[in-house]
């Protein structure tokens, strides 16, 4: 991992991050972060099956069918 952080970030900028890590708020968002990914990751799970749905509606307007597929 060191060497990807070190390839995009400069010592200065990994410097600032460790004190913000350290921070009240810095810690407090490491702490939420998995709750925070988990739902982010949800939402964006529920949003792509809604716009493939939408997607499929549209394309059967068209004249297009959707045997076999599954959305």
């Amino acid at each position: 991992m060191i060497p990807v952080f070190a390839k995009n970030l400069t010592e200065q900028e990994m410097k600032a991050a460790i004190a913000y890590y350290r921070s009240p708020e810095g810690a407090s968002m490491l702490r939420k972060t998995p709750l925070l990914m988990q739902e982010a990751q949800q939402a964006g799970a529920l949003w792509g099956q809604q716009l493939g749905e939408r997607i499929l509606k549209e394309l059967e307007a068209q004249g297009y069918t959707s045997a076999g597929l599954e959305i």
